[in-house]
């Protein structure tokens, strides 16, 4: 059952590229039979995005003067920020507040922080904290940082797809972002919805190819339309599968156009009456889709998601807050898209006159 891979998937450390996201891709295509391991150790950088460095991260702990600790990866991965480098030393309370994260409108919650992922050739440590908790911390006190890092700038990195061949090569995809360590809706289960769609058409005769992609977020689409160059061709038009699993109402927001083939399908979709949410382009939220929408590929690519979202980059966007109806609505809308595409047609009048 797809729901019980979800909740397999989400405890894995899923950042850019390290040993655990490199396993969570072996568990999804394991469940998933035919989709593909993809591997990327070149080119080095593509239009000024460089490749992605493997980071392995034994060991992160804040302690304070008493040696109690404050966070640990070991019982929270979101609580080191990703591809933090090494660090072991004792530091006063200014200089440990320079490497803090927490958000004060949400202050129970260990924020994500991911920005060293894109900008991984200077990295700089830090932990997230809890905001409650980091008001306890004592300002007269010193703190023990200690972070076992390492990187690896030459084992390149992987991806999956999962290809359902129709008789013609031109394609449409189903894109979800595959990282972001132990949070479900933001990435996985979009993830999941792209694949469990390809899966259940894929004993049908189909006029198109379909695909899903679980990509690492942006960097990942780059590398990915780069290496498969014949395939990037072939694609016509996407959807970005975002936030499924959530409780909030199902919304679109438009390719970067507006008027592509998807917008219209959803515009049709959504003439059900519990489906009125119609965005512009990234106009809530940006993903993948301005990756394939972009120049010169130029892949009309729209995005299904629900909204709002208040648990967004926290460790509250776990499996508690995540419901299998909600990603089976979704998977339902993305076949109702497959069947709106293989049904299009255009007729022409063979004859004049009335």
């Amino acid at each position: 059952m797809y729901f019980n891979l979800l909740e397999k998937l989400s405890n894995f450390d899923r950042n850019h590229n390290s040993k655990d996201i490199w396993n969570a891709y072996k568990v999804l295509n394991k469940f998933y039979k035919g989709a593909r391991l993809i591997k990327f150790k070149s080119p080095k950088e593509i239009n000024k995005w460089k490749m992605i460095p493997y980071w392995e991260c034994k060991k992160a702990e804040l302690r304070d003067s008493n040696n109690k600790v404050i966070v640990s990866k070991k019982k929270n991965n979101l609580s080191i920020y990703s591809f933090s480098p090494s660090v072991n030393k004792t530091i006063s309370y200014t200089e440990l507040k320079k490497h803090i994260t927490f958000d004060k409108k949400r202050p129970n919650a260990t924020i994500f922080h991911f920005r060293n992922q894109y900008r991984h050739w200077k990295p700089e440590w830090g932990f997230s904290i809890p905001f409650n908790k980091y008001k306890r911390l004592n300002k007269k006190k010193k703190y023990k940082v200690l972070i076992e890092s390492k990187f690896e700038k030459n084992k390149g990195f992987v991806q999956s797809d999962f290809i359902k061949k129709g008789k013609r090569k031109d394609a449409f995809i189903f894109i979800g972002h595959f990282d972001h360590p132990n949070q479900v809706n933001d990435g996985l289960a979009g993830v999941i919805a792209a694949y469990e769609t390809i899966r259940r058409i894929k004993k049908l005769k189909t006029e198109f190819t379909y695909i899903a992609f679980a990509s690492i977020e942006i960097i990942g689409s780059v590398y990915y339309l780069h290496k498969f160059k014949d395939l990037a061709k072939n694609l016509k038009e996407g959807l970005f599968n975002g936030f499924s699993g959530i409780k909030s109402n199902i919304v679109y927001q438009k390719s970067f156009f507006g008027n592509s083939l998807i917008d219209k399908i959803m515009a049709n979709i959504f003439l059900d009456k519990k489906y009125k949410l119609f965005f512009n382009h990234r106009q809530l939220a940006g993903n993948d889709e301005n990756i394939f929408d972009s120049v010169g590929y130029n892949i009309s690519t729209g995005t299904l998601m629900r909204w709002p979202f208040k648990e967004y980059h926290t460790d509250d966007d776990n499996i508690e807050i995540t419901y299998k109806e909600k990603i089976e609505e979704m998977v339902l809308i993305n076949l109702k898209v497959i069947n709106l595409i293989e049904k299009n047609k255009k007729y022409k009048a063979l004859y004049k006159g009335v």
